[in-house]
């Protein structure tokens, strides 16, 4: 798999997510005696997969603007100020999505609230997807070297 690829890895990874906030809202209203709803399910589950559309971006900006050596000054305030646009656009899909299936705002909150709100996990899941970018290029590119490396190293046939 190629370097460049691995976002599709990583933006698949949301379902795992998902998967998961959709079974505890499925277990949290049965344990109340409340109807669950594809509804329900779309909103859990998708609210996550959102953030799978975004990673993409996420890994663009992180080879647009890495954080290595010498740039680390320069390149950080940009990342918190793209976590926050990612947080931004995850507020608004997440709002867009609630409304299409409920009619309402979630959680009775416009905007504002809920972008504020998810300030401290959108900054958290942004960096750990830029980490888990630099992970990644970083071992592909340590592969590429070794594979350089062991052709020179090679005997001549």
């Amino acid at each position: 798999m190629r370097q460049s690829r691995i976002w599709v890895l990583v933006s698949l990874a949301w379902a795992g997510p998902a998967f998961f906030a959709a079974l505890r809202s499925f277990i949290e209203r049965a344990s109340q005696g409340e109807r669950f709803t594809w509804r329900n399910f779309v909103w859990e589950a998708g609210d996550w997969l959102l953030y799978g559309l975004l990673t993409p971006g996420v890994f663009w900006l992180a080879r647009r603007f890495p954080l290595t050596r010498g740039r680390l000054a320069k390149h950080i305030p940009l990342h918190l100020l793209a976590s926050l646009v990612f947080c931004a656009a995850w507020a608004a899909g997440g709002i867009w999505l609630h409304n299409s299936l409920f009619g309402s705002g979630p959680y009775g909150q416009g905007f504002g609230p809920w972008f504020v709100g998810s300030w401290p996990f959108g900054i958290a899941v942004y960096f750990a997807v830029l980490g888990a970018e630099h992970a990644a290029f970083y071992f592909f590119e340590s592969r590429e070297r070794e594979t350089q490396a062991a052709r020179l190293a090679s005997p001549a046939i």
